[in-house]
């Protein structure tokens, strides 16, 4: 179980976001699903975080940048007129620290939850 907790913290969430983006751009076709994927993958991987030490975290995510980085390299052309006003490595970065800032967010509010006591009022 701890090695699927692992693959979904590596899965490279912002290559695949700017790869669904970038296609669908090409194709003339809107990319409807972008938010609501990018926002569920912050959810599942904030909640698999909790349960994970925070700097197998940080490690994982730095990890998954690279992965991100690379798999970006070559599969979506550096398109300028694109990524405008920055390159295509700078925004999947971008993207990367959000995605890292969803998950710390999604974390602290699992961590929040499971500390506080349930009150029964009956």
């Amino acid at each position: 179980m701890n090695y699927l907790k692992f693959l979904i913290l590596l899965l490279p969430v912002p290559f695949l976001f700017h790869f669904y983006e970038y296609e669908q751009h090409v194709r003339n076709q809107d990319a409807s699903f972008l938010f609501v994927g990018f926002v569920f993958f912050i959810i599942l991987s904030g909640i698999i975080s909790s349960h994970v030490k925070s700097v197998t975290v940080v490690i994982l995510t730095i990890f998954q940048t690279l992965i991100s980085l690379y798999l970006a390299s070559n599969f979506i052309e550096n398109d300028t007129y694109w990524f405008k006003p920055f390159d295509r490595d700078k925004v999947i970065i971008i993207f990367s620290v959000l995605y890292f800032l969803g998950q710390l967010v999604v974390r602290m509010i699992v961590n929040r939850v499971k500390r506080s006591p349930v009150k029964n009022k009956f």
